[in-house]
């Protein structure tokens, strides 16, 4: 008889702590929208995406920037969503292009961002290197090749 009481009132208790957890699920906040960027680089131009898909910084107009959502891909690294919905990505097959053409994290699409102030940041890729706005570039891209990061590896980001 004690066994089927205890058994009883363990099933109790389980249907209440489950009504709990439904009611908590139901109540629960919404997540809050992913946070959105513009990005100035050193040359006081924003970053767009070029035609061939690699990031170039040549607009003086900040509507005219392309926008990124910032996200956490652990490890303390974030990772870079363009407005197409692909990944920022330092593309080392491509002469350490800074590229959008990937729709998955991997390792090429996982940055260390290094704040300098609330706005100010150097960003450093998976192989180590600073992303670098290259004024030796027709278009000024942007490039992942600097063990250094100095002027040109400022960047600005400006949240939306």
């Amino acid at each position: 008889m004690k066994i089927r009481i205890l058994l009883f009132l363990s099933s109790l208790f389980f249907i209440a702590c489950n009504f709990c957890d439904e009611e908590n699920k139901e109540t629960a906040p919404p997540v809050e929208n992913t946070p959105k960027y513009i990005i100035k680089a050193a040359n006081m131009q924003f970053i767009s995406i070029g035609s061939d898909s690699i990031l170039i910084a040549n607009q003086s107009d900040p509507s005219k920037a392309e926008e990124f959502e910032l996200i956490d891909v652990g490890n303390g690294k974030s990772g870079f969503i363009s407005s197409t919905e692909r990944l920022v990505s330092a593309n080392f097959t491509n002469n350490d292009m800074v590229d959008v053409i990937r729709t998955k994290v991997g390792d090429w699409e996982q940055f260390e961002i290094i704040y300098l102030d609330s706005t100010r940041v150097n960003i450093k890729a998976c192989n180590g290197k600073f992303l670098s706005a290259d004024l030796a570039s027709e278009q000024v891209k942007i490039i992942a090749n600097r063990d250094v990061a100095s002027l040109w590896e400022v960047f600005e980001m400006i949240k939306k």
